[in-house]
């Protein structure tokens, strides 16, 4: 951990990108649809000191941090990440991604060994496309009940926790500007 002061975090640490045992996966359906989102993380991550690559598509921090975008375009992509471990995974467009068991497949992935951080799996979506049915069955209504937004669901069997969020470009004030 040479280099992560654990004691005495700056501001950007929230994030983890100073952390060595830090890495993130970002996915969507289809890994051209990531075009956009890899140019803002670059000007973004710009600032962190991350090294961006396009082949693959990736970012490494002067920590050993790094991420990695990718896709979910076939049943085997997740397979390239079986025993692999992101502390954080985000899933753009999740309502773009048809089978649950994909999703499913790719959250085994998302953990850590180091035990200072939280590991999270954060989707995105908008209404329609061909995941909504997995999507509303496993965020809106599990175990066929509807809850409110922003309601946190205990899983019973695993005890890992869940929330939808709600947003629409009102809570986006620079959408709005």
């Amino acid at each position: 951990q040479a280099g992560y002061d654990f004691a005495h975090p700056r501001p950007a640490d929230i994030t983890y990108l100073n952390c060595p045992d830090y890495s993130f996966l970002v996915l969507r359906k289809n890994s051209k649809d990531l075009q956009s989102y890899f140019r803002r993380a670059s000007r973004y991550f710009a600032h962190f000191g991350g090294e961006m690559t396009k082949e693959p598509m990736g970012v490494t921090f002067p920590s050993g941090a790094y991420g990695v975008f990718d896709h979910l375009a076939d049943e085997d992509a997740f397979e390239k990440y079986v025993g692999q471990e992101f502390t954080r995974i985000v899933v753009e467009e999740a309502n773009q991604i048809p089978e649950e068991k994909r999703y499913l497949k790719i959250k085994a992935s998302c953990r850590t060994s180091n035990l200072t951080m939280a590991p999270q799996l954060v989707l995105t979506y908008n209404p329609g496309g061909p995941g909504s049915r997995w999507l509303k069955s496993r965020f809106l209504m599990p175990g066929g009940k509807r809850l409110p937004f922003e309601t946190v669901y205990t899983d019973p069997y695993s005890s890992q926790t869940r929330i939808a969020i709600f947003s629409s470009v009102e809570d986006n004030p620079y959408a709005m500007a």
